[in-house]
């Protein structure tokens, strides 16, 4: 056994530290000692600070794996309700403000008045328009000034027409209208977009109906009803396009990106993981301290 140390002492001047580190031999040369000892104190403080701060952000990725299972199972829920609400019957006005839900179908029944129509884009078409009809400019949301039976005054977003036609008036079949559809609120609006793009106002760059409707009247008006229609709808080539229900259960974020993301975070944090116990482990550490150990006593 002497033999075999020697013959490797040789070969590798640090076998010997190595070895007696290992076995917790206390017979090591002198200099080893007085090296690795300090080195060894501050070695084991800095191995359990670095595993702490990586442990602390596999922790921190995992956690997010399991928001990301929240929003999905959020998200399932919304999408099932929003199905639910625009399967039902539509109701009138009266029921739909003294019942509110969240997209569920309203039957309004008035007469349109064309000549303060406003457009709002440019907007890309609803997703059922087939490309030969849309063109390649984009298009425009056509809302309408709509008095009801009663005298009440809304707004209706009539459906999307290509932009070659925003400045014809698209006219229904009848002078007196009736359409379902669904009571939206205003959009959001950007802090970088001015209200209207033209100073005449009817061209806007967001939906915001109690603007739009005071622009229009020239008048004060509050808590103005927007109505998206969905029917009745127009022949394939005829404008406007309604938008279609499976627009309003569609979104860029399905519950199944959502699994992905939660996929992603959750192997990120078991990859961090893996990677600290390799790094931080105990003899690991001490290779790293025997070989600083070494550098020093070659200087």
């Amino acid at each position: 056994m002497t033999t075999r140390i020697l013959a490797l002492h040789r070969l590798c001047p640090r076998y010997p530290r190595v070895l007696r580190l290992r076995r917790g031999c206390n017979t090591a040369h002198p200099n080893t000692r007085k090296v690795i000892s300090p080195e060894k104190k501050s070695g084991s403080w800095m191995r359990y600070a670095g595993v702490g701060v990586f442990m602390s952000l596999a922790g921190m990725t995992g956690m997010l794996g399991f928001w990301q299972l929240k929003r999905r199972k959020w998200k399932i829920e919304l999408i099932e309700s929003r199905k639910k609400n625009l399967q039902m019957e539509p109701i009138n006005l009266e029921e739909a403000l003294s019942d509110p839900k969240d997209f569920r179908q309203v039957c309004l029944t008035g007469s349109l008045d064309y000549s303060k129509e406003m457009i709002v884009g440019p907007r890309s078409p609803p997703g059922h328009v087939d490309s030969r009809y849309a063109g390649t400019r984009g298009g425009y949301y056509l809302v309408t000034p709509m008095t009801l039976t009663d005298g009440t005054l809304v707004l209706v977003n009539r459906g999307w027409v290509k932009a070659q036609l925003m400045d014809i008036i698209q006219r229904e079949s009848t002078d007196t209208v009736t359409f379902s559809g669904v009571l939206r609120k205003a959009e959001q609006k950007s802090s970088f977009l001015p209200k209207k793009a033209e100073k005449t106002g009817r061209n806007w760059l967001y939906v915001d109906p109690d603007e739009m409707l005071s622009n229009a009247m020239k008048e004060n008006m509050k808590n103005v009803i927007l109505l998206d229609v969905l029917s009745p709808k127009n022949p394939t080539g005829v404008w406007p396009a309604r938008k279609a229900v499976s627009e309003y259960v569609n979104y860029h974020t399905t519950p199944e990106m959502h699994l992905v993301y939660a996929g992603t975070w959750f192997s990120l944090a078991g990859a961090i993981a893996g990677l600290t116990m390799i790094r931080f482990r105990p003899w690991a550490a001490a290779a790293v301290l025997v070989s600083r150990g070494g550098d020093d006593d070659d200087a």
